[in-house]
């Protein structure tokens, strides 16, 4: 009973730690978890196809699901292929998405996908629990020969 109590006491320690996270971390160190996190989905996909990221990414307990950071995936004419944050926008043309200041963010991902192959765009988007309006950061990785772009933020 005493071992049953004290992983119950870790676990809820861990919980707790891994909820206020993302929140205490530098920017740097959240640009840094993002363009890993990016990166490793396009090897993913790379490696395993789309379909198979389309689960991973997807997978609540998967390695492509970190706190509040997750990927999404993009094609570059707005449809989304798959988004491990918001389920919702799975297979929805998102291309005229506008935040709260009337900025066109997906239309940007994708200019700056095409432009540089990859990059940060920022936006104001309602935080994922809060609803509060937030500032938001999303980096964004073409994948060479392809018109799949991999996003992650925060």
């Amino acid at each position: 009973m005493k071992k049953t109590k004290s992983q119950f006491l870790a676990m809820l320690l861990l919980l707790c730690c891994s909820i206020s996270f993302a929140e205490e971390l530098s920017e740097k160190e959240k640009k840094s978890i993002v363009v890993k996190l990016v990166q490793r989905g396009v090897e993913f996909i790379k490696t395993n196809g789309i379909e198979k990221a389309k689960e991973e990414f997807a997978n609540k307990k998967g390695a492509f699901l970190q706190g509040e950071f997750y990927l999404f995936v993009l094609r570059d004419d707005g449809l989304t292929i798959v988004n491990g944050g918001v389920p919702k926008l799975n297979n929805k043309n998102v291309i005229d998405f506008k935040d709260s200041n009337g900025k066109y963010f997906v239309k940007d991902f994708i200019k700056t996908a095409n432009t540089s192959g990859k990059g940060w765009v920022s936006y104001v988007w309602p935080h994922k629990i809060t609803k509060k309006m937030i500032n938001k950061n999303t980096y964004i990785e073409k994948i060479p020969g392809t018109n799949l772009l991999v996003c992650g933020g925060y």
